[in-house]
């Protein structure tokens, strides 16, 4: 228990696979993103085919989190001073999810890691959201969509798209009171239609009045 409060051990745990190695994968540790770490055993002459990211987790403590996974895998393991084993990409996940699962840390499966988050849930996380960043200053939400957009689609920036990415861990429908809850509070009691008229105003010259008498309000 004393390894989770190390400190400056943040990191990612990844699983990769390569064609030219069937039915083996390199599980290992790294402190900058797994794309990095990847881009630099791609450029490397020693297989002939590039390597594919089947798992990642994200830990606070990487060497940890490593050995929780090597441990389990123990058993499987190709040559004791190398980070290979003999294991699927559905094993090596399933012991990843697992691990992080017990460390409450989290876990991708490769279509996680590499594709967008789901559409339902990313829009739950952004009208969660919405509430606070509306407390800030109203006029960041255009930004914080705009953000959230960016990074559904493209991935970037990572930490963001981590954030869209809860609900594909926690399921959408428990998302769905919170949103529900932080949308009415964002509409009601941060008064979000008022707050917005400047939109209104500066993209087609319509004062407050005629947005509220517009509106009903």
């Amino acid at each position: 228990m004393a390894a989770r409060k190390e400190v400056g051990k943040a990191g990612w745990v990844y699983a990769v696979s390569n064609a030219s190695i069937p039915g083996i994968l390199k599980i290992g540790r790294t402190a900058r993103e797994p794309d990095a770490r990847l881009r630099e055993m791609n450029g490397r002459t020693e297989t002939p085919t590039p390597f594919r990211i089947e798992a990642v987790i994200r830990s606070t403590n990487a060497p940890w989190t490593e050995r929780a996974v090597h441990e389990r895998l123990t058993a499987r393991r190709v040559n004791d001073r190398r980070e290979f084993f003999r294991v699927t990409p559905a094993e090596a996940l399933a012991t990843m999810e697992a691990v992080a699962l017990e460390q409450r840390q989290i876990a991708y499966d490769r279509r996680g890691w590499a594709g967008s988050p789901p559409i339902l849930g990313a829009m739950l996380m952004t009208m969660i959201m919405t509430p606070a960043v509306c407390a800030l200053d109203v006029r960041l939400l255009p930004l914080w969509i705009a953000a959230c957009l960016v990074a559904g689609a493209v991935g970037r920036p990572r930490t963001l798209r981590e954030f869209l990415n809860i609900s594909r861990h926690t399921g959408t429908a428990p998302l769905i009171g919170p949103a529900a809850a932080g949308l009415a509070y964002a509409v009601v009691a941060q008064d979000v239609c008022s707050k917005f008229a400047w939109v209104a105003h500066a993209c087609g010259g319509l004062s407050l009045a005629a947005v509220r008498g517009t509106i009903g309000i």
